[in-house]
């Protein structure tokens, strides 16, 4: 969804954040669901391909800042969140075959959370 879009229907630009694995990495930061994630360690994100390509460059145990949008009273503020990465519950052969069940789609689940882009592709 492109920003001017988003602003008219309050939603932010970014990944929304529809679910979170109770005791993984995101809860123990203090992300919610229903959090919308906007920066990975100062990169501005919009898709969870985005989010996918950096976290190539990382490895767990590694702390990082992210930035989200917290819904407040219709509106959205903005929270830093120091976050250490944790490693993928997935074996290479349940991503394999999870990428190809999700071709195409705008979800997806990174450390056990489940991630969903609030920013179409065009």
């Amino acid at each position: 969804m492109s920003a001017a879009r988003s602003s008219r229907h309050t939603i932010c630009a970014g990944i929304y954040i529809s679910e979170v694995t109770s005791g993984g990495a995101a809860e123990n930061a203090g992300l919610k669901s229903g959090y919308v994630l906007t920066s990975f360690d100062g990169h501005s994100i919009t898709s969870t391909s985005e989010l996918k390509s950096l976290l190539q460059y990382y490895s767990a145990g590694e702390t990082v800042e992210v930035e989200v949008q917290v819904p407040d009273n219709g509106s959205y503020e903005t929270k830093t969140f120091s976050l250490t990465l944790g490693t993928s519950i997935s074996s290479s052969d349940d991503q394999q075959s999870d990428s190809q069940q999700n071709a195409g789609s705008s979800r997806s689940a990174e450390g056990g959370n489940t991630l969903t882009s609030a920013t179409p592709s065009i």
